[in-house]
């Protein structure tokens, strides 16, 4: 499989997986978000979706947990901002692709509204302090 799209690139989406886990089975499920996806592809990767087997047993009758695969998907890692961590998004839910080589990644997105960041702030005061300033 050759991608479709090269590191570095500057892509939009509107969905990425996460991870769930349900008893014995495990996989990659697709989460629509409010606010689109717009970072940087930083690499990508084989996820794989099945039933855990095994684990059973006691000591020289153990037998090793293994994954059933059932499925398998490949994901791009997407990063919002420098320290962030990456996204994973299918190739069928990137909508937009642009590159402008004057953009560069932010340091850190993030994702808290500047009235949360005041209300934060203004509690913060509040809050008791040794005689350096810190919190106790």
């Amino acid at each position: 499989m050759k991608p479709k799209f090269q590191i570095g690139d500057w892509v939009k989406s509107d969905a990425h997986y996460t991870k769930y886990r349900l008893a014995a089975t495990s996989g990659w499920v697709r989460k629509v978000t409010e606010k689109p996806i717009v970072g940087r592809i930083t690499g990508g990767c084989w996820k794989h979706s099945g039933i855990t087997r095994g684990g059973n047993g006691w000591e020289e009758d153990y037998e090793g947990r293994y994954l059933e695969v059932k499925e398998t998907h490949f994901l791009y890692e997407v990063k919002e901002g420098f320290t962030n961590k990456p996204k994973y998004v299918a190739e069928e839910d990137i909508v937009v692709t642009f590159f402008d080589p004057s953009d560069d990644v932010p340091f850190r997105k993030v994702n808290v509204s500047e009235a949360d960041r005041k209300f934060q702030s203004e509690q913060a005061k509040s809050w008791p302090r040794d005689e350096k300033g810190r919190f106790i």
